[in-house]
């Protein structure tokens, strides 16, 4: 008989500039995958709010067994993901979901119950970093938000979100 895929650590607290995961302590940024994970170190890959997530930052949550993975945006939605991380998971069959990081860190608790689930985890983001950088993201894009992001709320699972189509975000203008 198969033994159970490793459990993925659960995140126990995330606000602004601090998280908690489960046996990993407390830290600002996390890479997190089955049955580990370790602080987000962005300066080994180069990683910057844009253009984003590089594809050599998941590269080790595959390695790791991560089937899906989920990546945060930040809380005020500035870090991107760069098309060619996107591509990547894509070809190799992986189902990812990205999230403001609130969002992210309730849906990937969520997964982590039972699923093989990685994740990126960034507990900031400054507004002035998307002033004058294009989104690539789809316009017919939704952004969710949960209605009360409250540690109790995030943790607990939310029961009620706010879908915002992207067009109506204000760090969002068509053609840009």
């Amino acid at each position: 008989m198969a033994e159970p895929p490793a459990r993925s650590p659960k995140i126990t607290h995330i606000s602004w500039g601090r998280m908690e995961v489960e046996g990993l302590g407390e830290g600002k940024d996390f890479k997190l995958y089955p049955a580990g994970g370790r602080a987000w170190d962005w300066s080994e890959t180069g990683t910057r709010h844009v253009p984003g997530i590089q594809p050599a930052d998941v590269l080790e949550l595959l390695e790791h067994g991560s089937e899906v993975i989920v990546l945060s945006r930040g809380m005020d939605l500035v870090l991107q993901t760069c098309p060619e991380t996107l591509e990547l998971l894509k070809a190799r069959g992986v189902r990812v979901h990205v999230e403001e990081t609130c969002a992210a860190v309730a849906l990937y608790n969520k997964l982590a119950e039972d699923h093989s689930v990685g994740g990126l985890f960034h507990s900031t983001a400054e507004h002035a970093c998307m002033a004058n950088e294009p989104s690539p993201i789809d316009e017919s894009a939704i952004i969710r938000l949960p209605a009360r992001p409250t540690d109790e709320g995030i943790l607990g699972g939310v029961s009620r979100w706010l879908d915002l189509p992207l067009a109506t975000s204000p760090h969002y203008s068509p053609g840009a």
